[in-house]
């Protein structure tokens, strides 16, 4: 008996769905094991970053792209230049140049004085020098600006802008020099690869043993991190001292902002709220996480993760931390790059990286090479102020 024409129809239409599915099922499956082929080639090996008085655990294939660090009281900003000896005293002398060669306004100062004070080289600290300038828009008042280096190990050290205003006088210019002298002493480049057990700020392979003075009230360091292969991917670490008169506003606080903002700007729908939460305490530090999938007009997906910590006021292990993951062209660059990695893969990273942050050991326990994520000091001490 030959089956209706409706019921033809409706197994071919069973069996073109079953097929559908089962390509479907395969073709997810596929995406499943190459997501997971990603994530275990990626976290198979991590390689431990000191930044500032704190470990973050980052695959093998990352690579520290740049990086910002200051002592307050002690520098705006800290340069690192990879020069030989002879270069950096070349370095110094033509900065030097560049302050007398610069002049007053006649109309401030008829003589027209150089804007270079004086170049002082420490007798107390090799490979120190301090310059002392008058500040280009200012009358010849009794004060004075600065810019430090120091060379050690193939590295010259600048500090700009230190420290503000100093009197003319030469009791003023000695307490300059000597409390430069005591911070590039506290400095210690390390060989690379090398984590060290002593307490100190570390940035960009470098040690500044101890803590602040209390004119110097804190610390700040931000790196970024790329991913070797996947030029798509950045890691911004951002970590400073609360020293100011309050904390700075929680991440959710931040977020909620930033989310009426995108509200507003993006299409309907083109923004969703992968994680919102309010507490995601990682190894004592207590913080909060938010993670966004934006749809950009050029059609590609962009991740954006965030994890922050309020921290305390003036305490060195409880600082303002700002962890960040990027992966694909944001809405508004130029240069459209779709993410390299999948949703899964951007979170099990970020969740790896995340878990990993902690204070650095010191000590007997510390060692050279990864430190477990769980140990640190038992003491917090705080920066006085």
């Amino acid at each position: 008996m030959r089956k209706p024409w409706w019921a033809v129809l409706g197994i071919v239409v069973l069996a073109a769905g079953l097929g559908s599915w089962r390509v479907c099922s395969a073709r997810t499956e596929a995406q499943h094991q190459r997501s997971e082929a990603m994530t275990k080639n990626l976290l198979s090996k991590q390689k431990s970053y000191p930044v500032g008085r704190f470990l973050v655990d980052l695959p093998w294939a990352s690579d520290d792209l740049s990086w910002v660090a200051a002592r307050n009281g002690a520098g705006s900003y800290i340069e690192i230049s990879q020069v030989g000896l002879e270069e950096a005293r070349r370095i110094v002398e033509a900065r030097a140049e560049e302050w007398r060669a610069k002049r007053f306004d006649p109309e401030e100062d008829p003589q027209q004085s150089p804007l270079l004070e004086r170049l002082v080289e420490s007798r107390r600290v090799p490979n120190t020098w301090v310059l002392f300038f008058w500040q280009l828009d200012y009358a010849k008042i009794d004060s004075l600006k600065c810019e430090a280096f120091h060379w050690q190990k193939g590295r010259l050290f600048k500090f700009k802008r230190w420290g503000g205003e100093y009197s003319s006088g030469e009791p003023g210019r000695a307490e300059v020099v000597r409390r430069l002298e005591a911070l590039f002493g506290s400095l210690q480049v390390q060989d690379p690869g090398t984590i060290p057990v002593e307490p100190g700020f570390c940035f960009e392979g470098t040690i500044m043993r101890g803590s602040p003075t209390a004119d110097e009230s804190g610390e700040q360091v931000t790196v970024r991190f790329g991913l070797r292969n996947h030029p798509d991917v950045s890691i911004v670490l951002r970590i400073y001292t609360n020293d100011r008169k309050e904390l700075d506003p929680p991440l959710l606080e931040l977020h909620r902002r930033q989310m009426a903002d995108l509200r507003r700007e993006m299409p309907w729908g083109s923004v969703k709220e992968l994680r919102v939460r309010e507490s995601r305490d990682v190894n004592g530090l207590e913080g909060q996480e938010t993670a966004l999938r934006i749809r950009c007009p050029a059609g590609h997906d962009y991740y954006n993760l965030s994890w922050g910590s309020q921290g305390r006021m003036l305490d060195l292990y409880a600082p303002w931390i700002l962890l960040e993951m990027n992966v694909g062209s944001a809405p508004d660059e130029e240069t459209v790059m779709p993410p390299s990695l999948d949703e899964a893969t951007i979170l099990k990273v970020w969740d790896s990286i995340v878990d990993s942050l902690r204070i650095r050991p010191t000590g007997s326990k510390a060692t050279a090479d990864r430190v477990p994520p769980k140990e640190a000091p038992g003491g917090r001490p705080a920066v006085q102020p």
